[in-house]
């Protein structure tokens, strides 16, 4: 549990992951192997200790999923999960949690369809950010490969080659790699914090990995799977230690030993979805916000009905309001625009009647010409009436209507 908690504090110093915090109040986990719900518990405290920072007393909710082949492992997640549901309710936070007792090329496919179900029921098209955790090699093993193992050290001492036994340790990593990637396809995670701790007390006899050898051979074998699609930021590597008082009541404390240092090895990562983190600086940048926000002053002053009140008190502090736009556009939460504020009116079009026209929010108006100026570029639709300007300087975003139309 230190060892984690120290590692997530290295974590939780990101300003990226506590401004989705601030605006989205929604934290998803995911444990692999048999850390037993110790990652959600120091996520938990990493939680208790950011709202006591940042004073935001909202309900928090954290979605945690445990993935254990072991059916005692799977037991200890469940009870452990319902006993802290229960007691963090009354802090403001909600734990929603979801063991999943499979092996993890099939528990991963399971928590892919929980993932975009979350998604969909959140209305969100992507993950901001995604902590997954792991605690050794051998802990997520299934009992099938497990077995295969001990078959293989058996061949090995009756003098055979162990390989005659399918399922040798860099296979198992490429497959727990393989898996990973395939997480990262189908869910759309912009930003996913993995974290692999290993600790003399997790080694299992049925490696010949050491800690050493198998930290960097999973560290490698994830950046030789995963591709060129995604890059790795290292957060902290290797040797660490943390000193921590033992807990009363505890085995140790009683011992007599209430003072403890442990020494363990951890990688941990960010990896980052090159394609959506192009995407979201291109969009998001705050070029784009103020080009989006002339070209659309502009949209405004050519309608036959403006709020001239509007556009000025937005104008007298436009950084700051590009700014909030921004933050809110990273976070993917746009409740700051009030809902059912289009103003409808009728546009006299001499004697045939009248044209129906709307009155937007100027937010709205720039939002929309930040889309069309980033994603909308790359598409190939051709159309006469509305073609965007090829001219960067220009505060009209499409070309000339009259010239387009003489073509068509």
């Amino acid at each position: 549990y230190f060892e984690t908690a120290q590692v997530l504090d290295k974590i939780f110093a990101s300003p990226r992951l506590s401004n989705s915090l601030s605006h989205q109040l929604r934290c998803c986990i995911v444990e692999v192997g048999s850390g037993m719900g110790v990652g959600t518990t120091a996520l938990i405290e990493q939680i208790l200790k950011w709202q006591e920072e940042t004073k935001i007393s909202e309900n928090i909710e954290i979605i945690s999923l445990g993935i254990d082949p072991n059916i005692y492992g799977f037991t200890i997640y469940s009870k452990l999960m319902q006993e802290l549901k229960n007691k963090v309710s009354d802090v403001n936070i909600n734990l929603i949690f979801q063991p999943i007792c499979e092996p993890l090329p099939k528990a991963i496919i399971t928590t892919i369809r929980y993932l975009n179900n979350k998604c969909q029921e959140w209305d969100k098209s992507q993950l901001s950010h995604l902590l997954l955790t792991q605690f050794s090699l051998a802990s997520s093993l299934s009992e099938d490969e497990k077995l295969k193992m001990e078959q293989a050290e058996q061949l090995k001492q009756l003098g055979l080659e162990p390989n005659l036994i399918l399922g040798t340790e860099r296979d198992i990593l490429q497959e727990q790699s393989i898996a990973y990637k395939q997480l990262l396809e189908e869910v759309p995670i912009e930003n996913l914090y993995f974290m692999l701790l290993k600790t003399k007390t997790l080694e299992s006899d049925l490696l010949s990995l050491n800690v050493e050898d198998e930290v960097q051979e999973i560290s490698q074998s994830l950046k030789t799977t995963i591709g060129d699609n995604y890059r790795f930021s290292e957060i902290v590597s290797q040797n660490q230690e943390v000193k921590f008082n033992t807990p009363k009541d505890s085995y140790w404390y009683h011992k007599g030993k209430k003072k403890y240092l442990s020494e363990f090895k951890v990688i941990a990562k960010t990896i980052l979805n090159k394609k959506l983190e192009d995407e979201r600086n291109k969009l998001f940048s705050t070029e784009n916000l103020l080009s989006a926000w002339i070209k659309a002053r502009n949209n405004f002053l050519s309608e036959s009905l403006y709020d001239t009140i509007e556009i000025r008190l937005f104008e007298d502090n436009i950084e700051k309001n590009l700014r909030t736009i921004q933050n809110k556009l990273i976070e993917q939460t746009l409740d700051f625009l009030p809902q059912n504020q289009e103003i409808s009116y009728d546009l006299g079009k001499g004697k045939a009647g009248s044209r129906p026209k709307n009155l937007s929010r100027l937010e709205e108006e720039i939002i929309e010409v930040a889309v069309i100026e980033t994603i909308g570029k790359e598409k190939t639709q051709e159309f006469y009436s509305y073609n965007l300007s090829e001219d960067i300087e220009s505060e009209d975003l499409y070309k000339n209507y009259f010239s387009r139309y003489k073509q068509f």
